[in-house]
């Protein structure tokens, strides 16, 4: 009499090709050696994440249903990359051109102040009322060495200063959710290839934007050249108006291009501390895009 008790024997076949999950850990199975159960004959593969088998027969249409939910995924995120992409130029340079205006009229007021500390006037013609920065200019000042002096110093005045920090941060945070995309779109780009792309939508804005200030300021010194009656307020943004936006242009592209750097990082962070570790193969690919293993715990 026979007392051996039989043993389930395995065949190795070929791997698995196509888009499955293991039914425990959702880890891919793809390329996993195809067995046959020797009892039932049934066909499995075996997760080489927790050694969970899975049958092969209860996906049978699951491949198909997967290249849908790619396409769909990938074109969905193509239509976000593309809306912020828009939407990073627009805010950096509209804050741009407005930062740099708010800026420029607060420098007006600081050249009027020169100009009274000199002893001129900026009363109406009847001396009724003050006319400030909309008022006429003394042209024989402006050109004099001390007028000269004051267009340079109103670079520097405090209010203009503060003009642009009560303004410029507004922008910079309405910025960081699309640069923030845009650098996830570029994780599979090194770091210094991700933060120029994804600040360049940021610096086409912005060159718009100082462009904009030149052609303003060609305008404003083609009028006082031709004799034209202009304010103080003119006179600060043919002097100072592509100065400013310079300035908030590089603020604006190296604020773009940082949050974008570090995007991916900033995203792993955030799951892995809300996601266990065994959960994290949901979300496998924003470590695997960068080359790195799956955190683990």
């Amino acid at each position: 009499m026979n007392d051996e008790t039989p043993t389930t024997k395995t065949t190795p076949r070929e791997t698995l090709t196509g888009d499955r999950l293991c039914m425990q850990c959702l880890h891919p199975l793809v390329g996993r050696t195809i067995e046959r159960e020797a009892t039932t004959g049934l066909l499995y593969v075996r997760c080489g994440e927790c050694a969970t088998a899975s049958a092969l027969f209860e996906y049978p249409t699951a491949a198909p249903w997967m290249h849908r939910m790619k396409t769909v995924a990938a074109s969905t995120f193509a239509v976000f990359a593309i809306f912020a992409v828009l939407a990073l130029g627009g805010v950096t340079g509209g804050f741009t051109a407005g930062s740099a205006q708010v800026a420029t009229d607060a420098s007006a007021a600081s050249i009027v102040r020169a100009f009274q500390a000199a002893g001129g006037s900026t009363k109406s013609a009847d001396g009724q009322y003050e006319q400030g920065p909309f008022g006429s200019i003394d042209e024989a000042w402006v050109e004099s060495a001390e007028g000269q002096v004051a267009l340079k110093a109103s670079r520097r005045d405090l209010a203009a200063f503060i003009a642009m920090i009560t303004i410029v941060p507004l922008g910079s945070v309405i910025a960081i959710p699309f640069a923030l995309l845009l650098g996830i779109a570029a994780m599979r780009r090194p770091l210094f290839s991700r933060a120029l792309w994804s600040s360049l939508p940021a610096a086409i804005a912005c060159l718009i934007a100082v462009m904009y200030g030149i052609a303003y300021e060609q305008y404003s010194n083609a009028g006082m050249m031709s004799g034209a009656r202009l304010n103080w307020q003119t006179v600060a943004e043919a002097n100072n108006l592509v100065y400013f936006s310079i300035i908030i242009s590089i603020w604006f592209v190296l604020w773009s291009a940082m949050v974008a750097a570090i995007a991916p990082s900033l995203l792993a962070g955030l799951f892995r501390f809300i996601l266990p570790p065994r959960d994290r193969r949901l979300v496998a690919w924003i470590w695997e895009w960068r080359g790195l293993p799956v955190p683990k715990r």
